[in-house]
């Protein structure tokens, strides 16, 4: 990293700028998120006419089918690309402990109620766990 980031004086001005740009961003995005001052329950409440607009109710289960392959697929595809054929026990622990940090700073700054950050930390907690073992 050190070659890359710091070899020179402008790489290092540079890596410096943009860290704390890229640091702004972050802090000023999750401000925007987290915020109290936001509404998202109409979001929740307005999803399915957000997501599909006039979709027949009925045909509903379309959407969720093509969408749900198109996941599996996508998965399958950059798993397959990624691994070159071998995936890595060490790679899938790291994985999952990274998806748990993430949960666990989500759970720690996130303005919900206690029983959802509860939630939210006891799937961190698996996470560290299915990690650990």
């Amino acid at each position: 990293m050190k070659s890359n980031l710091f070899s020179n004086i402008p790489n290092t001005v540079l890596t410096i700028v943009f860290g704390f740009l890229a640091l702004y961003s972050i802090k000023g995005l999750l401000g925007f998120i987290l915020s109290g001052e936001r509404r998202w329950a109409a979001v929740a409440t307005n999803m399915r006419l957000l997501m599909a607009q006039g979709y027949p109710a009925n045909q509903f289960i379309r959407v969720w089918f093509t969408l749900g392959c198109l996941m599996v697929l996508t998965g399958i595809s950059l798993a397959i690309w990624r691994s070159n054929g071998v995936l890595k026990i060490k790679r899938i622990g790291t994985w999952v402990l990274n998806l748990g940090l993430g949960a666990a700073i989500f759970a720690s700054l996130a303005p919900v109620s206690a029983n959802a950050r509860g939630g939210w930390l006891i799937a961190t907690a698996v996470l560290f766990f299915l990690d650990i073992s």
